[in-house]
């Protein structure tokens, strides 16, 4: 774990019926409560998948009781102190977790939508928009280039706090506005109805991804 980036999945079969019941009866209490919290049962259901991946993140470091130790930064993200940074995202029915011992990480998953490209102008640059529009088919490059940027903004921390458009997207990597940092992204396949992207400071040559709900918990 402690040299390459790993991706762990769950996917939902039925997230708008709640958690699976092996989810339900393997979360802590405390994580219970939290999770009532949420009205709906398809956001209860991916809170319970993303801890549960957290939880196993965690147990293959050593480290299950850090779960308990799970807090939140000023900027909405995930942490805990001492552990390898890891990001959780989620939608329609999948659930992932990027862990990364050395480097930032980001994950981004988005449910692909009937919508209409070109109305995003504030959020991609006028040759971004271009380009997809150009595209064979623009609204795969929209949703592959929308989760390039939200990985972005959630490898770097500050999230929604960073504009969409200030994030200038090359072919394997992009820069802020006024951070000369480079950041590396490569997608991950989920499944046709899902775009999926993971990005890090760091450069990505090996991504371990592995769909944990087929044996577990």
């Amino acid at each position: 774990m402690e040299t390459e980036a790993i991706v762990w999945l769950w996917h939902l079969e039925r997230p708008e019926e709640g958690p699976p019941e092996r989810l339900k009866e393997w979360l802590p209490l405390s994580f219970k409560e939290q999770m009532l919290r949420y009205k709906k049962p398809d956001d209860q259901a991916r809170f319970a998948a993303g801890r549960y991946l957290l939880f196993h993140a965690l147990s293959l470091a050593g480290t299950p009781e850090a779960l308990h130790e799970l807090s939140t930064d000023e900027f909405g993200r995930n942490f805990i102190s001492g552990i390898p940074d890891f990001n959780i995202s989620h939608s329609g029915n999948w659930v992932g977790l990027a862990w990364r011992s050395s480097a930032k990480i980001g994950l981004d998953i988005e449910l692909k939508r009937a919508l209409d490209p070109s109305a995003f102008t504030k959020q991609f640059s006028p040759i971004e928009m271009q380009a997809m529009l150009a595209s064979p088919n623009p609204l795969e490059a929209f949703f592959k280039n929308w989760t390039r940027k939200e990985a972005v903004m959630k490898a770097e921390g500050r999230g929604m706090r960073i504009p969409l458009h200030s994030i200038r997207l090359a072919k394997h990597g992009a820069r802020i506005d006024g951070d000369e940092r480079f950041w590396y992204y490569r997608p991950i396949t989920v499944d046709e109805a899902h775009a999926c992207h993971v990005c890090s400071d760091m450069p990505l040559n090996r991504i371990q991804v592995s769909v944990l709900n087929q044996t577990q918990p």
